[in-house]
């Protein structure tokens, strides 16, 4: 999934951002998921014949939400770092390849940045 863009967000991840968010599942009415909250004023509803799910359906649930995709981001990434093998146990820092770009932030690759052997 691009962290720069709301495509590429399989129906599978998307369901269970609803549920975190405290959408309840109502639910299918020929192909199409209605998702509701009570302080909601209409139901989010997802297609679940398209996977991954079209940047325009997440866009209006994050409205209907009153989240910003900043937010929907933060609340993807804690789903996925509780169960990302990609993290060590030991410093709790992403396992990166070396010619990947750092995970700080910096815009330097890896090797370069974080991943310089300290003497």
């Amino acid at each position: 999934m691009s962290t720069n863009k709301l495509c590429n967000v399989p129906l599978k991840e998307f369901r269970f951002f609803l549920s975190k968010v405290g959408c309840n599942y109502s639910g299918t009415e020929g192909g199409h998921e209605k998702w509701t909250r009570k302080d909601l004023t209409r139901p989010i509803i997802v297609q679940t014949h398209a996977s991954p799910i079209p940047e325009f359906i997440i866009r209006n649930a994050l409205r209907n939400l009153n989240l910003t995709k900043i937010d929907f981001f933060n609340i993807l990434f804690d789903i996925k770092e509780k169960d990302n093998p990609n993290i060590s146990p030991k410093t709790n820092e992403p396992i990166m390849r070396d010619e990947e770009l750092c995970y700080c932030g910096s815009g330097k690759k890896y090797f370069v940045c974080c991943g310089r052997k300290k003497d």
